[in-house]
């Protein structure tokens, strides 16, 4: 079983379709509204971001899986496992604190005071390729 030239765009393809989910729709205002501030092609550029970062992110598991001769079974079970960890994150508060204080120390190290960098196109393909 390999991996065959169709299957790169299909995953492309797969990252434009996944704007339409529906858990997509309620940030959908915010992340246009800041990526139309930044010009004309920034709504452009932060699609092309996350359709990129969907088909870079499904080729690259899809080649470890074949090359490691990995079970995708095992996968899905790792990934339901990481989705059950994260619902206990988002239903219990006290967890949910802890995760947020954890990620804030780790974030507040990123320096973004006095940079407008996600005011120009590459920002934005940045940030379309970060909300995978």
């Amino acid at each position: 079983m390999g991996i065959e030239l169709a299957s790169i765009s299909l995953a492309f393809l797969a990252g434009i379709i996944g704007v339409l989910s529906p858990c997509v729709w309620p940030l959908v205002p915010v992340i246009m509204s800041s990526a139309a501030n930044s010009g004309h092609f920034g709504p452009l550029f932060l699609a092309l971001g996350l359709a990129t970062a969907f088909a870079v992110a499904g080729t690259f598991l899809t080649l470890l899986l074949l090359n490691l001769g990995l079970n995708p079974d095992v996968y899905r079970y790792v990934a339901a496992v990481l989705l059950i960890l994260i619902a206990f994150l988002l239903i219990s508060k006290r967890l949910g604190e802890w995760a947020s204080n954890q990620l804030s120390l780790l974030t507040s190290r990123f320096n973004t005071a006095g940079s407008d960098a996600t005011g120009s196109v590459a920002g934005q393909f940045g940030i379309g390729a970060l909300l995978v």
